[in-house]
């Protein structure tokens, strides 16, 4: 029964100090607002940046298996180059 005697001054105390603190968090969501549109520009620059290396480095992972086959295919294409006939010219 004896919170209801101090209910009263837990009420105004309670609004108050809440009328109180409103500017400081009214200051705390301004600043992070500001700290976040700042650190935007720099956020997506190093998402686009970390997406291109990691495009690269898929690439590449795809690409390198393959050439020993690239290989093989050059070489059998300058086998048959440099064994071919010349034509004959009409001269």
């Amino acid at each position: 029964m004896l919170w209801l005697l101090f209910l009263p001054f837990r009420l105004v105390f309670g609004l108050v100090f809440g009328i109180l603190f409103l500017p400081f968090l009214l200051v705390r969501a301004v600043l992070k607002l500001v700290f976040g549109l700042i650190m935007l520009p720099f956020v997506l620059l190093v998402g686009f940046v970390g997406l291109l290396i990691g495009a690269a480095v898929f690439s590449a992972a795809i690409l390198v298996p393959l050439a020993p086959l690239v290989i093989v295919a050059l070489l059998i294409w300058a086998i048959v180059r440099a064994t071919r006939h010349p034509l004959r010219s009409a001269f």
